[in-house]
This record gives structure tokens, C-alpha cells and sequence, in this order.
């Protein structure tokens, strides 16, 4: 059985003889198995707007490579080499992998056939890869020189005008578009222009990127500070280049909306924001633990309440929260937290006990990982295919394979030991060092603290607003009889 692939770089509007469709593509293939007496798949692979020089792991062949090299095909039927791969080391090793598996890559268009592989015949191979990636390099050249050009002549290389511009004299494939789809240049437009002026004043004034996003009508503050930070506003185009990440900038492409000097006040603006120095994360006993009931993200350490009278929160900052945001008193949750424990530790709570026992689950888990690719790989040196068959050798491998996936995945759902505070090695006071030995000792025995909203200026106390999931249990603890500890709770503690 061979599985048939079919690849088209660029889809685009290409049609016409010179196009091989991926239709044509299959059609040679299954030509080639009836004139060969072979069977193919029923649905061939296709991968469309896929390049030739993508790595082949990263493609649908990689799979199909690997359905040889497990036995499940005999090989794989393409129409050309170029539609195999158009990078000379990726063909290459693409080829050799089915080589070795006994597996057969056809090309029907030039009647390459790799079981007759020999030096010549791989030869032959090679040189075509390289005609194949000399011509992707080639088309590649052409088109970074277009877009060059049409950057220069004042086209924008994009389909959506950038906020505060819109399109005129759109063109498609050297066609005028009236709506939609091509390039073509940009002018201010009327009403969104203003808008942009408008934000880069006030934003060099101080203003926020919340507000000047509800100003300019735009998604949120993230897309306001991608106006701000744009030198598409100066006038500037930038097109991709020869060197990857590294675009070649063209000024004066289309008329400015700002200046200089106003773009430049407004990226260092922002009013009275002061830099983070974690003073108040460093207080933090739970950090890290505690989750929005919202949008199931952790939130962050910050401040709340008004001026003044500031105090340290866990809060919700995550921009697309579907919301109502939560955010709960550091000094609240910290106590909840430390009476949660000594509570679990006294009522025998089985997942506290583990960990104060030592828990070795990682261990375990990296062990049962080592033992079965143990196994696979003693399988598959010293079991030999001839006396065994092929079907029973390929089972054996894959229900080896399995397990080792199966070991792997428990490893992944299983908490790694903490890693030992960086501020460990700084030089502190005791009193310093104790929440972030406190935080490190929670992590141990809490997995995380689900907060719950219950709305605005409601006063419910923490144990009724979270549900808290200890290390090692899947399950949410049962928060119905927590009771917080008298204060001598310690004693017994350290008595168990």
C-alpha cells in the first residue's frame, strides 16, 4: 500500500497548464499504481500553501515517512521531485529515512524510483533538489524584489490599512480592485485620522492605553499601544528582506500622521507610572498559587483600595478576562492559607501527609519513563524480525512505543520539586527571608487556589469564595468543615 502526497506552495489565483493542480497531482500518482498493478490510499495527503523548503517533520510527509518507516505503507507516490521537497538536506534525509525503512519514493513525472537506489541514481536525486531549491530561491528573489518595488512606487504590502488610513487605487493582480483583497496605496482617512493625532498627544501627556483605546473605538490597550509604538505613522513601510527578521525600511512611503518629535514624546510617555520593584510580591506568602474563577489565570500581586489607604491584593489583571475580575486582600488569603495547612496537617489530610512523608511521586514517575524506553529499545535491539514476523515485531515495537507515551504523560502531569528561591543566596534578615520561604513551603503541599467572584463590595470571608486543589489530588478539597485553628494549633503541628 502507497500513500499519495500532494503539495502546492502557493494557491493563490494560479490556474492554467503551468499550474499542477492538486487534483492533476493525484491523478498522475494513481496513472502510475494502475499501470504498476500496486495499491494506494484512498485519500491522498494534500498540503496546500505548504513550502518545499518547510522541514519535513513539519509536514504531513513527515507522518507519512513515519507510516513507512512503522511499516503501515510500502512508500510514497509524488508527481514531481520538487513536490517531495525543494531544499537539497531536507530531500536528502526525507529519502534516506525511507531508504532505510525498505520504504519507496516515486516521482511519476521523471520515473525516479528509489528502489533502484544506487550512487548514480542519488546523484541524480540530489541534483534535482538542488535545481528545485536554486528555483524556490530564485522565485523568492523575484518576489522580495517586487514587493520591493511596489513599497517604493508608495503600495502598501498589506490587506487591511493600518487604523487612521485607508486605501485608494486598490490593485489585484495588476487589476484595479474596487473592494477588497490586493494592495495599493494609503491616504489618511477623514474621520480615524484624528483619532490617531489625538492619542500620541495625549498619550506623550500621560494618558493610558485603556483610555486611548476607548477613545480611538480600538480592541483594548494592547491594540492602542500597537498604534503608539507603530512607525507605520511617521510615514514608513517596511518589506521583508533577504535576512529573516531584518525588513528593509522605506520612509516617506505614504503622507505621516505624526511627526518625529511627537512620535518619540509619545513612546515615552505614560503619566505617573512608576517600574515595578516586587516589593509587595517579595511579601507574598501564596504567590503563585492563587487563580482568577473568571478566566482560570494566575493572578498577580498588586495594590488596592484609594489613596492613601493602599493595601497588597491578589487581583486579576488579564486583559481579555471574560470577567467579573477577582481580586482578594494578600493579608486575608496568606492567613486562610497558613490556618488551611496546619488544619490539613492535624485532620490528616491523605496529599499533606505524602509530602511531609517526602514525596517521591517525580521520581517515580522519571523511573517508570526510563523503564519503558528500556524496554522498547532492548525490543528493538534484540528481537529479530525474521523470527517473529514483521507484523508481530511491528506490534510489539508500537505497544512498547505506547507505553513509553503513556509513562511520558504521567511524567508531565506530575509537579516537579520546587526549585530552590534565587533570593535564597542573597543577603537578608530573617524576617526578610520568611515569605519566600513561606511561599516556597505552600507550593509543596498546594497546587492552586481557585478565587471565585462574588461581586462588587460584597464582603464574603476566603474559605467561602475559593476551592483549593492540594498537590497530588485531582479533586478539590471539601472546605464545608474548615473552621479556622485556634491559636495554639501550632503546638500540635509540630507535635505531629
Amino acid at each position: 500500500m502507497f500513500g499519495i502526497y500532494v503539495r502546492v506552495s502557493e494557491v493563490g489565483e494560479r490556474e492554467g497548464d503551468s499550474f499542477g493542480s492538486p487534483e492533476e497531482q493525484e491523478a498522475a500518482a494513481r496513472e502510475w499504481a494502475e499501470r504498476h498493478g500496486v495499491e494506494v490510499e484512498t485519500d491522498p495527503v494534500i498540503e496546500l500553501d505548504v513550502s518545499g523548503a518547510t522541514k519535513v517533520n513539519e509536514r504531513e510527509l513527515g507522518r507519512l515517512i513515519e507510516r513507512c518507516e512503522s511499516k503501515e505503507l510500502d512508500g510514497v507516490i509524488v508527481r514531481y521531485h520538487d513536490r517531495f521537497a525543494r531544499d537539497v538536506i531536507e530531500g536528502a534525509l526525507a529519502l534516506q529515512r525511507l531508504h532505510e525503512c525498505g520504504g519507496r519514493l516515486i516521482a511519476t513525472a521523471s520515473g525516479f524510483d528509489s528502489a533502484n537506489l544506487n550512487s548514480d541514481t542519488r546523484m541524480i536525486f540530489n541534483i534535482q533538489m538542488s535545481i528545485a531549491q536554486a528555483q524556490r530561491e530564485r522565485n523568492r528573489e523575484a518576489r522580495l524584489r517586487g514587493s520591493q518595488r511596489a513599497a517604493e512606487r508608495g503600495l502598501y504590502l498589506a490587506s487591511r490599512a493600518p487604523f487612521g488610513y485607508r486605501f485608494v487605487d486598490r490593485q489585484k493582480g495588476g487589476r484595479k480592485q474596487t473592494v477588497g483583497g490586493g494592495i495599493g496605496r494609503i491616504e489618511p482617512d477623514p474621520k480615524t485620522a484624528k483619532l490617531v493625532k489625538k492619542a500620541f498627544k495625549l498619550r506623550a501627556e500621560g494618558e493610558s492605553f485603556e483610555r486611548l483605546a476607548k477613545m480611538m473605538g480600538v480592541a483594548g490597550k494592547s491594540s492602542a499601544r500597537a498604534v503608539i509604538h507603530s512607525r507605520v505613522y511617521l510615514g514608513e513601510a517596511r518589506v521583508p528582506s533577504e535576512r529573516k527578521g531584518e525588513p528593509t525600511v522605506i520612509r516617506s512611503a505614504h503622507e505621516p500622521l505624526v511627526t518625529e518629535e511627537q512620535w518619540e514624546r509619545a513612546n515615552v510617555g505614560g503619566g505617573n507610572y512608576k517600574a515595578r520593584t516586587g516589593e509587595w510580591a517579595d511579601q507574598a506568602r501564596a504567590g503563585g498559587l492563587i487563580y482568577c474563577g473568571s478566566c482560570n489565570r494566575r493572578l498577580s500581586v498588586g495594590r488596592a483600595g484609594r489613596p492613601g489607604h493602599h493595601f497588597p491584593s491578589y487581583q486579576c489583571t488579564q486583559e481579555h478576562c471574560p470577567g467579573p475580575r477577582v481580586g482578594v486582600r494578600m493579608s486575608n488569603m496568606d492567613e486562610f492559607v497558613n490556618s488551611l495547612l496546619a488544619y490539613a496537617v492535624v485532620t490528616q489530610v491523605p496529599e499533606v501527609i505524602a509530602v511531609l512523608a517526602g514525596d517521591d511521586r517525580y521520581q517515580r514517575a522519571l523511573d517508570a519513563v526510563e523503564q519503558a524506553r528500556t524496554e522498547l529499545e532492548t525490543f528493538i535491539e534484540s528481537v529479530s524480525i525474521t523470527e517473529i514476523g514483521k507484523d508481530a515485531w511491528v506490534r510489539g515495537k508500537q505497544a512498547r512505543e505506547g507505553a513509553v507515551k503513556i509513562a511520558r504523560a504521567e511524567l508531565k502531569k506530575t509537579p516537579a520539586p520546587p526549585p530552590v528561591s534565587k533570593k535564597r543566596g542573597k543577603l537578608m534578615t530573617f524576617e526578610q527571608s520568611l515569605p519566600s520561604l513561606e511561599r516556597e513551603s505552600n507550593a509543596r503541599f498546594i497546587a492552586r487556589i481557585v478565587v471565585k467572584p462574588v461581586g462588587h463590595g460584597r464582603r464574603v470571608s476566603v474559605s467561602e469564595r475559593v476551592d483549593v486543589y492540594f498537590t497530588g489530588s485531582e479533586q478539590r478539597y471539601d472546605l464545608t468543615k474548615f473552621k479556622a485553628p485556634p491559636v495554639d494549633l501550632s503546638a500540635k503541628v509540630a507535635a505531629s
